[in-house]
């Protein structure tokens, strides 16, 4: 199949806003126009397609700059983004994939921020919009190379290595701060460079948050931890380096329950400018209801976004065959692309984007293998191009000519930043916060668990111009032994709240015990702070305490593994580790079966890699009983060895077998580390 011209989209035929909010009231003009250009494509059915590393990376045959896009349509993606691991050295980029031949040469310091910029100079040149995404290395190992020539080392792919405990080091007083800094100057730079050029930049950090995968995950910070570090970064950029070129990108990892699901740790109206999720589909089928989920997501997404006057995105999604990849053959849906454009055409998403041709094996958008002979899914993908719904660069419009005013997202915000939600306070404890904006009087409130207030205490403005108080001795012993809210308020409104646990101390656990789910107090929401969850398209998992005497094995609280499945589905839970079993060679725990014959996975992460035990036989019985599973019988994904004494989390999952759904409950508890 060949592709067809296709004519530019009519910029005025659009319904572009004449007025837009903002995060950054000193963006510059084109950011605006960018974001009002964005609001008239997603009122259209028109969806804009992208790809990641597009004029960095390809698949098929050519030289160092090759577009695999343009090869097999004569047009460039209408978005394009790279990595910031590109700022760092352009062999950090491939993730530990091999690139393709006649890639560009490694390059580090001023000259790989100088190609980075290079390439998004190109992409706006040929009428693209630019996208940077940030996988942003483990700053704990960056530390502990040191510096070489007066500058860290930010090499390798370092984003999955989640031990250190990142997050609260790199934030303001950590000791992982200064390091932190020096990368987002990196980003500072690059963005600094394309400002004086008009340039606007889509800017993604910090994606899929909701998972364990990253450092920056679920499992490895609180949600309020997570929520200061995309703040503290774009107050960094944006306030101290003067960056204005920024629209800022949110895309936790779906599916979502529902709203408040996609909204845990979204850091506010005042610093997203673009709300959107990351989705994949893996091993699509002939027939199956990905698509369908897709758009409920889209829908959950789409209707926060409509209340709060933003745009939306899907910045990662495509097919999995593999571990990371498309597949080089066996597709049984080759219209996929056709059919996500189905999809967000009627929702109102803007745009969606692709992950990276690395090479002939490791891709996630069709190619040209040479110049008669295409990947299998080609002919699909130039059904998708010739479909005048979707937009690519050649059919983009002059969206810079646009009058556009732009506004305040919030003329007044604040949020606290000490301590974290789900903190035990056990003793005095300082509470501080930041606020901007206008406003006459700041003040914290204390509360109990009923939500009543115990005490108000005045704000003290400090000398970093910071607001602080302290909870006293007194005032702990007036709210006593409870579970309760610290609330932040700008002139009597509440703008930011935790939950925090009042004279109620953590139980510290021995290095074998996984969970014994004794430590909770009984509070499910306790007992959620410490796992992550992490479920497929469809799929639900509710992790609850349980004092049934039936579903624990002693003590007072045993582990409800509440899971909701359709065809092809999973759902799971992850605690982040970080511990040294090398001193035993099993794990045990109480396992109450409910003979489904669901799948059934015990999982841990040694040095990145996830190594299993699949107990699906243990899953079909009905009786309690006692398991213990001998490292040796945990086989790794990626063909590894385990190495107990690098233990980064542990992690139960359920997946469906059979075509039915099923709602139900496993029971745990006690679950360790022994020595056979």
């Amino acid at each position: 199949m060949q592709p067809a011209k296709q004519e530019k989209v009519d910029l005025k035929k659009l319904q572009t806003p004449a007025q837009v909010a903002l995060t950054d009231a000193k963006a510059i003009p084109n950011v605006a126009k960018l974001y009002s250009f964005l609001g008239g494509i997603a009122d259209s059915d028109y969806v804009l397609y992208g790809h990641m590393n597009d004029l960095l990376m390809h698949a098929g045959p050519g030289k160092a700059g090759t577009s695999d896009t343009f090869t097999m349509l004569r047009d460039y993606p209408a978005v394009m983004p790279i990595d910031a691991m590109t700022l760092a050295g352009n062999d950090t980029e491939y993730q530990n994939h091999e690139p393709s031949a006649g890639a560009y040469p490694p390059v580090t310091g001023q000259a790989a921020i100088d190609r980075a910029v290079e390439a998004s100079e190109r992409a706006a040149k040929l009428g693209a919009i630019v996208s940077l995404s940030a996988h942003m290395p483990n700053f704990a190992q960056v530390a502990a190379k040191g510096k070489t020539n007066g500058d860290y080392d930010f090499s390798g792919f370092t984003s999955v290595v989640t031990d250190g405990d990142v997050v609260r080091r790199v934030l303001p007083g950590g000791d992982l701060n200064p390091v932190f800094t020096a990368y987002l100057d990196k980003i500072a730079a690059y963005g600094l460079a394309l400002q004086e050029k008009n340039i606007p930049v889509l800017f993604r950090p910090y994606h899929e948050n909701n998972g364990s995968w990253f450092w920056w995950g679920a499992a490895h910070c609180s949600a309020s931890e997570f929520k200061n570090l995309f703040r503290y970064t774009e107050e960094y950029l944006r306030d101290e380096k003067g960056v204005h070129n920024f629209l800022y990108v949110y895309s936790p990892n779906g599916p979502f329950t529902d709203e408040a699901d996609y909204l845990t740790r979204y850091p506010g109206d005042a610093f997203i400018d673009v709300p959107g999720f990351d989705m994949y589909q893996e091993k699509p089928q002939a027939k199956d209801n990905w698509m369908e989920n897709f758009a409920k997501n889209m829908d959950i997404v789409q209707s926060f976004a409509a209340k709060h006057g933003k745009i939306t995105t899907i910045p990662e999604t495509g097919i999995l065959c593999g571990k990371d990849t498309l597949g080089r053959t066996g597709a049984q849906r080759k219209d996929w692309f056709t059919e996500a454009l189905d999809v967000l055409s009627t929702h109102k998403f803007p745009y969606f984007s692709t992950w990276s041709n690395f090479n002939e094996d490791v891709f996630d958008q069709p190619y040209m293998v040479d110049k008669q002979r295409g990947h299998e899914m080609v002919d699909g993908f130039t059904r998708f191009y010739n479909d005048p719904r979707s937009v690519f660069a050649g059919q983009m419009p002059d969206w810079q000519k646009l009058d556009v005013q732009a506004v305040p997202a919030a003329a007044t915000y604040g949020y606290l930043t000490a301590p974290s939600s789900n903190a035990r306070i056990t003793a005095p404890t300082e509470v501080t916060a930041k606020a901007a904006g206008t406003y006459q009087k700041a003040a914290f409130r204390f509360t109990d668990a009923a939500g009543k207030a115990i005490e108000e205490k005045a704000a003290t403005k400090t000398a970093d111009g910071t607001f602080a108080a302290s909870i006293t001795s007194d005032l702990l012993a007036k709210i006593g032994k409870t579970v309760g809210n610290i609330d932040f308020l700008l002139d009597g409104k509440t703008v930011d709240s935790l939950r925090v646990f009042y004279n109620m101390p953590e139980v510290a656990l021995p290095a074998d015990v996984v969970d014994t789910f004794e430590n909770y107090y009984g509070d499910n929401e306790l007992l959620r702070g410490a796992y992550s969850t992490n479920c497929g398209p469809g799929c639900a998992i509710r992790p609850s305490l349980s004092t049934d005497a039936a579903q624990k094995s002693d003590g007072s609280y045993g582990l409800d593994f509440h899971y909701s499945l359709v065809k092809g589905g999973w759902a799971g839970i992850i605690k982040s580790m970080g511990v040294d079993w090398s001193a035993y060679d099993a794990v045990s725990f109480w396992f109450y079966p409910d003979g489904k014959g669901q799948k059934f996975i015990i999982q841990m992460n040694s040095d990145g890699e996830d190594f299993e035990v699949n107990l699906t036989g243990l899953a079909k019985k009905t009786t309690p009983q006692h398991v213990v599973l001998p490292f040796k019988d945990f086989v790794g994904k990626n063909g590894g060895t385990f190495h107990p004494e690098r233990l980064q989390h542990f992690a139960i999952y359920c997946n469906t077998v059979g075509d039915e759904p099923v709602d139900s409950h496993f029971y745990l508890d006690d679950i360790r580390a022994i020595r056979q």
